[in-house]
């Protein structure tokens, strides 16, 4: 690449300069006055500074194409070398008219490219364009770039990776994997010419121009960057004509990345290629009537200067992050590994219980998952068109999911979701599920459940659970969510929670549907029975229920001895059961009862020392027992029913 101040294609411009304009003849005298059809000259102009740390060097050739009295039709090639590296180059057309002796107006257009070298050499090219008045007391000029090619990267490294999906997730032995292939993340500096405009407006210095035509700057510039701040600021020059041919310039500009320097001094030499203009002085018409003289040039005679404007492409920095060649041969992920697959069409009972080859029954997975994960395991039950007819006796803590709702699994490529393995149809068991005098944790999720406990089992209270769809016994943590339990006529509850002794529990009962079951009162399936006795300590919360149609009650808590029991109920609906919707029985316990739940078709039914507690948007309706008497709701009822113990 070139590294001479001025670039070739300016030396060849600047030949075709001379036959553009009518220059004299070499032994020709030079005019000292301007003709009506020469108010331009061909002008070869040369400058040298520094800019910052750096040396700047610049020549441009002014050359009229065509002109008459008042028009100037003119081409300006021109050259810009830095300290030997970076180079400039580029050509304009431009238009000026004289409309009087002291203004001048222009426009221009103009073509620049830019080559920037080092380890990381690019170039860039943009497209200009402006306007200019050319006073000869006061100047103005605005210039618009416009970058004709894209970024270009000089620095690029990689930051980290990460996976995307190939297939959806699936079972494999004990767990669910997900095939995925790895992407690299690489970070790119990317340098590429800013869209921008700049402005400036200038005077003569007044009393200097009486020996020295000294012309100062102050303006603007505004340059787009599209991944960072953009660059705008403030800039300022200064001219001084020491000579009929050389100027002095110093200029300051906020920003480095502009100019390539926050201050540039230098010299500037501006020789006529033929006649030259008149430098006819040029006082203001009052500075001249009190006989004040200047050697500054009218507008007339500046009508040869070359276009200012910044010629260099500003750059803009910045970062992007992008993926980019797959990194290695797709692997696979493995999202779970602790579970334990049954499903009643495929399984055997002497299987491993792995995805390929699962169980048959549910007891069976139970009992495996607690002999490979101890009380941190998982059991998923696909969902087939036959039931399982089990009544499986929990020993340990597990977590049950049945196909219809799912395994939930969190993948790093597509998040969230639930694995349902072969079908998304919801397992029946027609018997149910037992679990006491276990710390868990128990999970049930996604069954559907009819009929109840075929094998009678009897608790430390003497209260039998057969025919009990869901019971639990001491279990000092377990989560009963997204059942569905139908179509059972002996049951003796839909799902019961019991604890005695010192235990304590904590059971969450959430989402579940339990509807048209044991249809006549007198069939007595309560659907939830919460129960604590001894000292023991039961919490508990039902939420988002769907209790409806049975023919029994719909929420009974009842205390015991000196137990405490806690019952918060939230956003449950619980209407049309055959006795009470919401039931709560103090007999030597201690009942904290809290509802918020959905009441309807409610039926009352008080006997002996028990007290009827029904709340609807959490305030007490229909009636409560207070000492033997029934006594209607009122505003006051919270507060009378808590001096009560109730």
């Amino acid at each position: 690449m070139p590294s001479a101040p001025l670039h070739p294609l300016l030396i060849c411009l600047a030949a075709a300069a001379l036959n553009f304009n009518q220059a004299a003849a070499p032994d020709a005298e030079i005019s000292p006055s301007v003709s009506a059809q020469d108010i331009a000259w061909s002008t070869l102009n040369f400058k040298a500074g520094t800019a910052g740390h750096e040396f700047d060097t610049y020549g441009d050739v002014f050359a009229p194409v065509w002109q008459d009295e008042s028009t100037v039709f003119f081409l300006e090639p021109y050259s810009r070398n830095t300290t030997g590296t970076d180079l400039d180059a580029g050509a304009g057309l431009g238009l000026r008219r004289l409309v009087t002796d002291d203004w001048a107006v222009g426009v221009h257009t103009f073509y620049d490219h830019s080559w920037f070298h080092g380890a990381n050499a690019f170039d860039v090219s943009q497209f200009g364009a402006g306007v200019e008045v050319i006073g000869t007391w006061l100047d103005f000029r605005t210039n618009y770039y416009l970058p004709q090619t894209g970024g270009h990267v000089v620095a690029s490294q990689r930051i980290g990776e990460t996976v995307v999906g190939l297939g959806d997730p699936y079972g494999l032995q004990h767990g669910i994997v997900q095939n995925v292939q790895s992407l690299g993340i690489n970070r790119k500096s990317v340098v590429a010419a800013g869209q921008g405009v700049d402005a400036e407006v200038g005077a003569l210095v007044p009393w200097l121009d009486r020996w020295l035509e000294t012309r100062a700057y102050v303006g603007g510039y505004w340059y787009e960057n599209k991944a960072g701040p953009d660059l705008k600021g403030l800039k300022a020059r200064a001219e001084a004509r020491l000579t009929r041919w050389l100027y002095a310039d110093v200029a300051w500009i906020e920003d480095k990345a502009v100019a390539g320097g926050s201050w540039f001094a230098g010299l500037r030499v501006s020789l006529p290629l033929g006649r030259a203009p008149s430098s006819t002085p040029a006082p203001s018409p009052l500075m001249s009537s009190l006989g004040y003289e200047s050697v500054a040039r009218r507008a007339r005679d500046r009508m040869s200067e070359s276009v200012e404007r910044n010629s260099r492409a500003v750059i803009t920095t910045h970062t992007l992050q992008t993926a980019f060649t797959p990194l290695g041969a797709p692997r696979t992920l493995t999202l779970r590994d602790d579970v334990v697959f049954v499903d009643g069409r495929l399984g055997n009972a002497g299987a491993f219980g792995t995805f390929e080859h699962p169980l048959s029954t549910i007891q069976d997975g139970v009992n495996r998952s607690a002999g490979l994960y101890g009380s941190q395991g998982t059991v998923f039950v696909q969902g087939r068109p036959s039931a399982y007819p089990e009544s499986v006796l929990i020993g340990t803590g597990v977590q049950l999911f049945g196909s219809g709702y799912g395994l939930p699994v969190f993948s790093p490529v597509t998040g969230a979701f639930a694995f349902q393995g072969r079908t998304t149809t919801s397992p029946v068991v027609t018997g149910g599920f037992l679990a006491h005098n276990i710390p868990g944790p128990i999970g049930i999720f996604g069954f559907e459940l009819t009929g109840g406990l075929s094998s009678p089992w009897v608790s430390a209270t003497s209260r039998p659970a057969a025919a009990t769809n869901i019971f639990l016994e001491n279990v000092g943590h377990a989560v009963i969510a997204h059942n569905t339990i139908q179509g059972t006529t002996t049951a003796t509850a839909g799902i019961y929670v019991e604890t005695n002794g010192a235990h304590t529990s904590s059971v969450q009962i959430i989402q579940n549907s339990i509807h048209d079951n044991a249809s006549l009162p007198s069939q007595g399936l309560q659907d939830v029975v919460l129960e604590s006795n001894g000292t023991s300590t039961l919490n508990t919360v039902l939420s988002g229920n769907t209790i409806v149609h049975n023919g029994g009650d719909g929420v009974v808590a009842a205390t015991f001895d000196t137990s405490l029991l806690r019952a918060t109920l939230t956003g449950n609906t619980i209407s049309f059961n055959g006795n009470d919707q919401i039931m709560g029985l103090n007999v030597g316990g201690t009942l904290q009862f809290i509802s918020a739940s959905t009441l309807s078709n409610s039926v009352h039914e008080i006997s002996g020392a028990t007290s009827l507690y029904e709340t609807f948007g959490g305030s007490p309706v229909g009636a409560i027992l207070i000492n033997g008497t029934l006594q209607p709701a009122s505003s006051n009822l919270p507060k009378q029913a808590a001096e009560k113990g109730l």
